[in-house]
Parts: structure tokens; sequence; C-alpha cells
């Protein structure tokens, strides 16, 4: 378990492979979570990258100000119902085209991403519907 921030900012940047591979699978307290979000925001791609995260800490992500951080939770294979609504219908492209690229989302799913606007979802969101059916 990764008790505190600096623990993570340590594990993260460790070139000892062991220490390295927890920051993508050792889980951690909501509370640490937060404090890493808050005080690195640089790390908070590392914060969504972790397999453990849970959804609570993926919604506050998903309401991020940073486009990147918001694609990176719309590539998150566990994201709920709310994280998919906002996101589906996100003003940035790279967000929309994320949640398009995610291999967990149904068809159905898939469909309800907006390309309004947009002529370079209309071809990725097509292709993507070509493969998959429910």
């Amino acid at each position: 378990m990764i008790n505190s921030a600096e623990e993570f900012i340590r594990l993260r940047i460790s070139d000892v492979e062991t220490e390295y591979y927890r920051v993508s699978h050792d889980d951690a307290a909501d509370a640490t979570w937060l404090e890493i979000i808050q005080r690195f925001p640089d790390y908070k791609a590392w914060v969504i990258h972790n397999k453990t995260v849970p959804l609570t800490i993926l919604e506050i992500l998903s309401l991020d100000d940073d486009a990147q951080v918001r694609a990176a939770v719309a590539r998150k294979r566990k994201i709920n119902n709310e994280i998919f609504r906002r996101l589906s219908v996100d003003t940035a492209d790279s967000v929309r085209g994320a949640l398009l690229a995610n291999t967990n989302l149904s068809r159905t799913m898939k469909m309800q991403v907006s390309t309004e606007g947009s002529e370079w979802l209309k071809k990725p969101l097509q292709e993507q519907l070509n493969k998959l059916s429910d």
C-alpha cells in the first residue's frame, strides 16, 4: 500500500523495477490520492494509470481543467456511466477520441459519444462501429 504522496513520488521516480511497479499496482487511501493530485499535479496521469485507483478519484479527475488528464480518464477501462456521460460530450475532441479508443466500451456507448462539430472524430467513430457489435 502506498501511504503518502511522498512515497508515491519516490516510487514513481525510482530506478528499482519493483518500486516502479508499485506505482501502477499498489492501492492507496482516497486521502493519499487526493494529496498527490493537490500537491503534485504533474503526476495526475500516474494516479490515473494506477490499476487500483478508485472511481471516486477518477470522477474528480474527469472534471480536471486539463484535457490531457480528462483524456487519460476516458481511456481507463473501469470508468462508470457518470464519467462516461460527462466525457462523451467533453469540449475537447481529444477526450471524446480517447473514449472512442476505450476498448471496454460497447458499440452502443460509442455511438453516444458526440462527434458534433468534429470531422476528426467521425472517422474513428465509424471505424470503431465497424469493428464492434453489441
